[in-house]
């Protein structure tokens, strides 16, 4: 059962800046740690003892079988990533909005939720993959064909910066998605709408998408040279940039819809 904690957190307060987010993750991060930490636990062993089976027997097989192998080695890694990466979205998401605001949340109560969003979350992901997978056809039949036409490939790569744009500007609009999806439990075509929206409703919000992300991997990256520590610190710190753009996904609200004082409201309309 989830229960409510009365603290509030705070950058529940406020608008936060890019500095503001990364420090409101770290103290997310470390006042939950157990849960996020049990959680990446629990979703990633499958994958990890699937890669170590896998290993194992691209070393016991004999080198005629090796092509064979890492096309079966390629094709099974990559349906179990991307089945994991799903079922780990949908629970961090949960577990990181929660802990926002002020709800405790078990990791088995967060799985329990990511099974009921994983067919939804998959519908959105594959929705938005033919998207960019269209807009990149786009680009390249403008390439190709501007190279064709004209045998000048400075002038076809200037003219396929046109779509190429749109896709980058497209990346921008739905990166949002998988947050709204889950925390406003809206439906695919919903969530894409509405991640277009929260993106042009706020002018810092192309800039926090951008940056928080690879900010805090560049954060992550730095564990790796710490010897015998390292993996296990990168392995540990998965969280962070789902975290982080959660952050950013309430501080988008807050900016632009008030998401603050809806809070208050709540709370007088329930008498507290």
């Amino acid at each position: 059962m989830e229960q409510k904690d009365d603290s509030r957190r705070f950058y529940l307060r406020e608008p936060m800046n890019l500095g503001e987010i990364i420090d409101a993750t770290i103290d997310l991060f470390k006042k939950n740690i157990k849960d996020f930490t049990i959680t990446s636990l629990v979703v990633a062993a499958p994958a990890i003892v699937l890669m170590l089976i896998l290993t194992v027997i691209n070393m016991t097989m004999p080198e005629d079988h090796e092509s064979i192998l890492a096309m079966v080695f390629i094709f099974v890694t990559f349906a179990v990533s991307f089945l994991i990466v799903i079922f780990y979205l949908n629970a961090l998401i949960k577990m990181s909005s929660d802990f926002y605001n002020g709800v405790k949340t078990s990791f088995k109560e967060a799985c329990a939720f990511s099974i009921k969003k994983f067919w939804k979350m998959t519908q959105a992901l594959i929705l938005s993959g033919i998207g960019f997978a269209v807009l990149f056809v786009i680009t390249g039949m403008v390439f190709a064909g501007v190279t064709m036409a004209t045998s000048n490939q400075y002038l076809a790569a200037g003219a396929a910066i046109i779509p190429f744009g749109f896709a980058i500007y497209y990346t921008f609009c739905i990166f949002l998605f998988p947050y709204v999806l889950v925390i406003e439990d809206a439906g695919v075509v919903e969530s894409l709408k509405r991640s277009y929206e929260l993106f042009r409703s706020s002018r810092n919000s192309m800039m926090k998408i951008i940056l928080v992300p690879y900010l805090i991997n560049a954060l992550t990256i730095v564990a790796t040279f710490i010897p015998f520590l390292g993996s296990f610190l990168v392995f540990l710190t998965y969280p962070l940039p789902i975290i982080a753009m959660t952050l950013v996904y309430y501080d988008i609200r807050i900016r632009s819809e008030g998401y603050d004082l809806m809070l208050q409201a709540e709370k007088l309309d329930s008498g507290l």
